[in-house]
């Protein structure tokens, strides 16, 4: 009707958990994004080359890597429910590590996050995110060899290693896999790691 206000419709939620919302990133997220996790040293040692980035190389990350349209192929923001704080970044995104189109899932938490199952819990519902709702035959996950939280939760939450490589930019990373069959019992449950 001519003249007549249209209310946005808001931004679609690509996975959402008991406790957690992964959501597209909004102009509003890069602050906190930044100040909790892309430029602690200690939250990014593990994470790709490695490193906190200053604020040029984050911004273009938030830019380039994140989802910000809703297509749930590039990672998102991570929100706690209980308390509407961004808590950190997730999601699936292409991975040819194995020679196939995979995806990737993964998560990157802010210190105060951690600890409180997070990991397990966004990592089953981008395991069922990714073999369900994608259609997808498996999922990937990489960690370097020394990030022993977040290989222990890879492993809890049904991943199998399979192999570990050097990975242009990232350096040596030990990859894990989930099959469909495997992840449908990884669907979300809330329960931490």
């Amino acid at each position: 009707m001519p003249g007549r206000a249209v209310t946005p419709r808001p931004a679609p939620v690509p996975i959402e958990t008991p406790r957690l919302v992964l959501r597209v990133a909004q102009p509003d997220d890069f602050g906190p994004l930044f100040a909790r996790v892309l430029s602690d040293p200690v939250v990014m040692r593990h994470v790709d080359a490695g490193g906190a980035l200053d604020a040029d190389r984050a911004a273009a990350f938030f830019a380039s890597a994140l989802d910000h349209h809703g297509s749930g192929g590039k990672p998102g923001v991570l929100v706690e429910k209980a308390t509407g704080e961004l808590i950190g970044y997730a999601g699936p995104r292409g991975c040819r590590v194995l020679g196939a189109d995979d995806l990737e899932i993964g998560f990157v938490l802010a210190r105060a996050a951690w600890g409180r199952g997070y990991g397990g819990e966004i990592g089953r519902a981008q395991i069922a995110h990714v073999t369900g709702t994608l259609g997808r035959p498996r999922a990937l996950a990489l960690a370097a060899p020394d990030n022993a939280a977040s290989i222990a939760t890879l492993l809890a939450i049904g991943m199998l290693f399979a192999t570990s490589l050097e990975v242009a930019g990232r350096g040596r990373r030990n990859v894990y896999v989930t099959c469909a069959v495997r992840a449908a019992g990884n669907a979300p449950t809330g329960s931490g790691d």
